[in-house]
């Protein structure tokens, strides 16, 4: 059964840029924070997130699959990648762009994935990210979802 749910997701990226370092700032931090609406889905055991979001002004569909504590992040549209992540292992994949494929690595540092029940919990994920052979630096990503839609909650974001 389809549940409709609510997603908070921060995500703080600590960039780790050369050009930085050799003017003496060690790390810039980015924060990001929004708001998206989705559909939770559980099947044989294994959540599913559905969510749209928008990068370089285009729909993305997104998908967070749960599966005890391993997360995988889909992304579908203009841009397409795989994200898995175990804590303590690295996963190996592509980012496709409209510019070309790039070889993608994630080194899940430390993960929580926790829920009260089926469709209310989070998922904490620290990892290092490197794209083509740059590390792009260190990234904490804070999911939190919440059952119902923002406007049955009172939400207006």
């Amino acid at each position: 059964m389809d549940q409709q749910v609510h997603l908070y997701i921060q995500a703080i990226h600590q960039i780790e840029d050369q050009e930085l370092l050799e003017e003496g700032i060690y790390s810039s931090v980015e924060k990001i924070e929004n708001w998206y609406e989705g559909v939770l889905q559980v099947k044989e055991g294994t959540t599913y997130i559905h969510y749209n979001d928008t990068e370089q002004d285009e729909e993305i569909k997104t998908v967070i699959k749960i599966e005890g504590q391993e997360v995988t992040i889909l992304k579908f549209g203009n841009i397409k990648s795989k994200q898995k992540f175990i804590k303590g292992k690295q996963h190996y994949s592509e980012y496709e762009t409209p510019f070309g494929v790039l070889p993608l690595e994630v080194d899940t540092k430390d993960m929580v994935v926790e829920f009260v029940s089926r469709d209310d919990g989070f998922i904490q994920i620290d990892y290092v990210l490197d794209i083509a052979g740059e590390r792009l630096g260190s990234r904490k990503v804070d999911i939190r979802i919440m059952p119902g839609t923002m406007k049955q909650k009172g939400y207006k974001h």
